[in-house]
C-alpha cells in the first residue's frame, strides 16, 4: 500500500491544484502544503478564510470570501 496520496485542492470549490500528502499527515500540515501553491495564494489574496474543509486523504477546500 502506497502511504502517499495526491488530493485535490479547491478555492470555494473549484478545482486549484493538487498536493501530495503522506496517508497519516495531520491536518495542519496539509493546510500548510495547500496554502503554500501559487494558485491558491493568487486566489485567497486578499479574501477572508471563512472555513477550511479538509476530508481526510480526499480533498481539501478552502472557502474564502
Amino acid at each position: 500500500k502506497l502511504d502517499k496520496k495526491t488530493i485535490a485542492v479547491q478555492v470555494l470549490g473549484k478545482l486549484r491544484g493538487t498536493i501530495e500528502i503522506s496517508n497519516d499527515e495531520d491536518e495542519e500540515s496539509v493546510k500548510e502544503k495547500a496554502f503554500a501553491l501559487d494558485s491558491v495564494k493568487k486566489q485567497i489574496e486578499g479574501k477572508n478564510i471563512v472555513k477550511v474543509i479538509y476530508i481526510k486523504n480526499k480533498i481539501i477546500n478552502i472557502v474564502v470570501k
